[in-house]
């Protein structure tokens, strides 16, 4: 049976005292505006705690080249496999990943060690001002939307089947300089880098701001969670500063995109509520056998996930 309850260090006292001891943890993440912040936010969380910390910056595979689309370079992994290099070299002590990007698999000898509180789940539609209600109808013009996700781009389509999808790459400053300058008409952020970024009033002023039905668009895996990878050693000593409901989240919804075998290539959306030992998990997915749209809902008892969630697939 999970057990989602903040986890007591007690039975590791030795080991927190050793970790608390050192100097400073080493928190790796990528140079983007947006994973600076999410970094900053681990640490400032650990600060509460007494735990001194150094943010070191590393530039990922996915960050080099921002021009091919990322199934073609080999996915999401890109952006994370040089922080997991450094946790294995000890080059860092925690790596800070958006969770979303976070494949479902680690390498040997590291874990998802922490979930921060989950911020907005959704997907937000972006653009120029006044065009929304233009383009967001079975029978509007067509337009072009920038996206580099198959999921987006497949649920996108589904709904409104004049888009023309073009990939687009690039962090949030970078995606909303190519829809001002017009190679774009919309574009889809998630409601979470908004949130964080704190730049919807700005945004507001140029462009209009859409929030997709969660029934119909489902977010990403994990998508709206920060989360904390690492060696099994700080696992107890994270627990301080992790949100054991997101954390639970994570978990279902991770294990649903794996029984998918769902990859960076792969359009589906996991999304999971929790009310005290059941919980409700949705899932919308582009079929691999027939390519149609499929959306369900899985119901039960946290005790049968795994099962539940392999039996729907």
């Amino acid at each position: 049976m999970l057990v989602f309850k903040r986890l007591k260090c007690v039975n590791n006292t030795k080991n927190i005292i050793r970790i608390l001891l050192m100097k400073k943890l080493k928190v790796g993440t990528r140079n983007s505006p947006l994973a600076l912040l999410q970094a900053q936010r681990v640490c400032d969380k650990l600060k509460i705690h007494n735990i001194d910390t150094e943010i070191t910056k590393i530039q990922t595979s996915g960050d080099k080249d921002q021009t091919r689309p990322l199934a073609d370079l080999g996915g999401k992994v890109l952006f994370a496999k040089e922080l997991q290099q450094a946790l294995l070299n000890n080059d860092i002590d925690l790596a800070v990943h958006s969770l979303k990007d976070l494949e479902t698999t680690h390498p040997k000898n590291l874990k998802l060690l922490a979930t921060l509180e989950r911020d907005h789940v959704g997907d937000v539609f972006i653009t120029p001002k006044g065009c929304a209600q233009k383009y967001m109808q079975l029978s509007g013009p067509p337009f072009i939307l920038g996206t580099c996700s198959p999921r987006r781009a497949f649920f996108i389509k589904n709904l409104y089947p004049n888009v023309i999808v073009q990939p687009l790459r690039g962090n949030i400053g970078t995606r909303l300089k190519t829809l001002a300058d017009g190679k774009i008409n919309a574009t889809i952020m998630a409601a979470a880098a908004i949130q964080r970024l704190n730049i919807k009033n700005d945004l507001e002023e140029k462009y209009d701001l859409i929030l997709l039905d969660q029934n119909i668009f489902t977010p990403a895996s994990c998508q709206g969670i920060i989360g904390v990878e690492g060696k099994e050693h700080l696992y107890d000593l994270m627990q301080y500063i992790s949100h054991a409901p997101t954390y639970a989240q994570s978990i279902l919804e991770r294990y649903a995109v794996q029984c998918f075998q769902g990859t960076c290539h792969s359009a589906i959306g996991s999304l999971a509520t929790i009310k005290g030992e059941k919980f409700n998990l949705q899932i919308q997915y582009k079929s691999p056998k027939t390519g149609d749209m499929t959306i369900s809902t899985i119901e039960g008892k946290l005790q049968n996930y795994k099962t539940l969630i392999e039996d729907a697939f």
